[in-house]
This record gives C-alpha cells, sequence and structure tokens, in this order.
C-alpha cells in the first residue's frame, strides 16, 4: 500500500481524517481525503490468480494438522478458498506457514480467513465475519515479543556505560543508580548509619544495598543480580523500609555473613511487618 498524501489545513485538526462542515463531518475533499475515500470502498471480487495446482499443493502443506479433512472434497473445497483469497502464490505459502505456527489441529475455514486478513486484505473482498474462538482478541501480531528488561549492577560487565556513569542493558527504559562510595571515617554501623541518610529516596534501594555490602562484614562475595532481584520483590521501591531494616541489623554484621542469610532475615521482617497489623486490631 503506498504512503497517504500529507493531511490539508482542512483535515489535519481532525488527525487527517475528516473536514468540519455545517452538517458535521465528513471525509476530506483533499487528496488524502480521496485516497482513504477509494481505501473504504468495499473490494470487488476478482477472478483467482494463482494456478489450482499452487493451490491444491499448499492445501497438501497443512495436513500436518491434525484432524485435517482427509476426503477430497473437503480439500478441494480448502484449496478453493485460498484462490479466493491469495493473489499471488508467495501469499498461499505465507498463510500455510503462518497457520502452522498457530495451531497444532486444524481450526476450520473461519480461521483460515482470519488469519489471512490479518495481515493482507483478501482477493475476493470477503472480509472475517465472526471473532475467532481461538484468539478472541486477535490473531497475534507477527512481530518477535520485546525480551524482559532486566536489572544489572554498575559493575556487570554485560552493561553498557552512559553519561554520568549510569548503567542500563539492551532494551533498558531507565538507569540505575551508580554506588556511592563512602568515605566517611569511624565504625561500619557509623558509616552506613549515615549513608542510610543520605540514601532515603525511592529510587536508590539498589544504593542502599550496595552501600550495606561495602560498609558491612559480608564475606559471601559481592551482590549479585539474583539476590538484588529479591531484595526488590520483597521491599519494592520503598526505600524507607528496606533502610530501616539495614539499619537495624547492621549492629548483627559480625554474624551475617553471607548475603542468603540476610536476604532470609528480611522474609521474616517483611512477615512480621504484613502481620503485626492484623494482630494490633484483634487486639
Amino acid at each position: 500500500m503506498s504512503t497517504l498524501p500529507e493531511p490539508c489545513r482542512k483535515c489535519s485538526p481532525w488527525d487527517g481524517l475528516w473536514m468540519e462542515t455545517n452538517r458535521g463531518l465528513k471525509r476530506c475533499d483533499c487528496q488524502r481525503g480521496r485516497a482513504l475515500a477509494d481505501l473504504s470502498k468495499p473490494a470487488l471480487p476478482q477472478a483467482p490468480t494463482i494456478s489450482a495446482k499452487a493451490a491444491t499443493l499448499a492445501t497438501e502443506m497443512m495436513a500436518v494438522f491434525s484432524f485435517f479433512p482427509k476426503e477430497a472434497a473437503a480439500r478441494s473445497l480448502i484449496a478453493d478458498e485460498l484462490r479466493a483469497m491469495c493473489s499471488t502464490e508467495a501469499e498461499a505459502l505465507w498463510l500455510v506457514r503462518r497457520m502452522a505456527r498457530l495451531y497444532q489441529t486444524w481450526p476450520g475455514l473461519g480461521e483460515l480467513r482470519s488469519v489471512f486478513c490479518s495481515s493482507h486484505r483478501p482477493l475476493d473482498g470477503v472480509e472475517p465475519c465472526c471473532i475467532s474462538p481461538f484468539f478472541p482478541d486477535g490473531i497475534p501480531s507477527e512481530a518477535p515479543e520485546r525480551p524482559p528488561v532486566r536489572y544489572l549492577l554498575a559493575s556487570s560487565p554485560s552493561s553498557k556505560t552512559l553519561s554520568g556513569g549510569l548503567t542500563q542493558t539492551e532494551g533498558m527504559s531507565r538507569p540505575l543508580p551508580a554506588p556511592r562510595a563512602s568515605n566517611l571515617g569511624g565504625s561500619p554501623e557509623q558509616a552506613f548509619s549515615e549513608e542510610m541518610k543520605q540514601q532515603r529516596q525511592p529510587e536508590s534501594a539498589l544504593a542502599l544495598l550496595m552501600a550495606y555490602g561495602e560498609n558491612s562484614g559480608i564475606q559471601e562475595g559481592p551482590l549479585t543480580n539474583s539476590t538484588c532481584e529479591m531484595f526488590l520483590v520483597l521491599f519494592g521501591s520503598d526505600a524507607g523500609a528496606l533502610a530501616t531494616f539495614l539499619e537495624q541489623h547492621a549492629a548483627l554484621q559480625a554474624h551475617v555473613k553471607s548475603w542468603d542469610l540476610l536476604l532470609s532475615m528480611a522474609r521474616i521482617h517483611v512477615r512480621r511487618a504484613l502481620v503485626a497489623p492484623g494482630l494490633a486490631a484483634s487486639k
């Protein structure tokens, strides 16, 4: 389909679709409006353009479906439907492959037309007359789904360094804060407490964990992505609750030597926080 002309000053306020008149909205009389009017006209049925042999071959390829008709008359009807819809042999081959990716059993002629009309204009001008029982929200798009967003630490080798020292992964919509280097003196407990006061912002939950790892006695190693994700699941974006929990356990760091143990303590902390209001109400 060719690109539509640009909207004129009369139809541009209506997204190039309509123009305002004394009697209401109507299709604009500019080049764009005339092109849209031509597109809205029902297509006139045309004679089949692909050969019966090509349609028969495409029909035989769909025998991979379970419960596909074996009778010659039924397969002849399916081949006629392919000739009625497809303008080229390439479209027929595309339809067969697309059906094989969407269904495991033969869904019927109605689904065959619905799948074809989701990307092509049928040669006979007949559009699907009912909603697909397999895909009530519409035939799925052929475009691949976007990969899920994964948060990486600033020290991860697979992250990209952005301006300002921030990092993000491929497809990531927002950067994560880099860890704050602590130059505070005194004991590790005091240094971490001061760090908590500076990091009480919703977007700094990750920085709180990294600051705790730098100032605590955890000997297990650096904070991994999976452990960080578990903390974020427990506390979400509530950096204040996370800071309170870490401050309470900063004095116990002589006994907390691993991130797994700290994560277990965090689960207990969150569970108690959820149960406590209910106990208070019952009393």
